[in-house]
């Protein structure tokens, strides 16, 4: 998706929308993991120490906090490995040597992963791309390039990005990415607002200009309004001229949805969705 001019300027601009004050959504837990890779400490987070490939007392760590020795070599990145699939609890931190950026392609140090269903998908075995054993998971991840390979130009050492690739290997704190793959940040958004809503607003920006055209003063229906897809639907309709109706099932879903820029809020469990639409858009939406 990102390597589509027209989206990475879309993402751009949606991107530039967001300041530093924004909230992440509650899908960036994997920040706190990533956090204590860069640290030099192992957290518990329902990992399971892995020295040798191989789970330590084939149990999960539970509160331990282990800080790594002195003598550890700089040239070791860490990466949470996923040897089979199953619950989240069967990950395990490793070492490994840290990669290095071949032709087309950027190295970058992570500060941040985003964490989605589809993450947890694809760990469980469960999602339509099934990855061989052992990989690393993480589809999207914030940083800053580190370095380049041959070809590669426009991304010096420290600009900030943000990139995602189905090659996985986002929870690590170093990552390879194709150069066309990434997209440099706004010094407005941080690095955890960019991992946790590309993968989001890339799909809906895909969907919003590819699969359909969105004109702007046509009326969008965005069904699970509350939820991180509905919430980028919301935002790149409003972004795209559209005028929005938000359909969610509490309360503090459709106050998000409005404040994500929904015109209305629908309360789908008490109201007749289908009439209400019509009442609105005047005929359909």
């Amino acid at each position: 998706l990102l390597a589509d001019p027209g989206l990475r300027a879309r993402l751009v601009f949606t991107l530039n929308r967001h300041t530093a004050k924004s909230t992440p959504p509650a899908g960036s837990a994997a920040r706190g993991v990533l956090a204590g890779l860069a640290a030099g400490e192992q957290r518990s987070a329902g990992l399971r120490e892995s020295g040798d490939g191989r789970p330590a007392n084939g149990r999960p760590c539970e509160r331990a906090v282990k800080r790594t020795v002195a003598t550890e070599r700089e040239s070791l990145m860490r990466r949470i490995v996923c040897r089979e699939f199953g619950p989240p609890d069967r990950l395990m931190l490793e070492e490994a040597p840290d990669p290095q950026p071949g032709p087309g392609q950027v190295l970058v140090g992570v500060r941040a992963a985003g964490v989605s269903f589809v993450d947890g998908l694809i760990v469980g075995g469960s999602y339509q791309i099934r990855p061989p054993l052992p990989f690393t998971p993480g589809l999207v991840t914030a940083g800053e390039v580190l370095g380049a390979g041959d070809g590669v130009s426009g991304l010096p050492a420290g600009t900030r990005v943000v990139g995602c690739s189905f090659d996985f290997g986002g929870y690590a704190s170093h990552r390879v990415l194709p150069a066309q793959g990434v997209v440099p940040l706004p010094d407005a958004v941080t690095h955890e607002v960019a991992a946790t809503a590309v993968e989001s607003y890339a799909t809906m920006l895909f969907a919003l200009t590819r699969r359909t055209a969105v004109r702007p003063g046509e009326w969008v229906l965005v069904l699970g309004a509350g939820g991180g897809i509905g919430l980028a639907a919301v935002d790149v309709a409003r972004s795209l001229g559209a005028r929005v109706i938000a359909a969610a099932s509490s309360e503090a879903k459709r106050a998000a949805a409005i404040s994500a820029g929904a015109d209305v809020a629908v309360d789908y469990q008490a109201e007749d969705l289908k009439a209400r639409v019509r009442e609105l858009a005047g005929g359909g939406a």
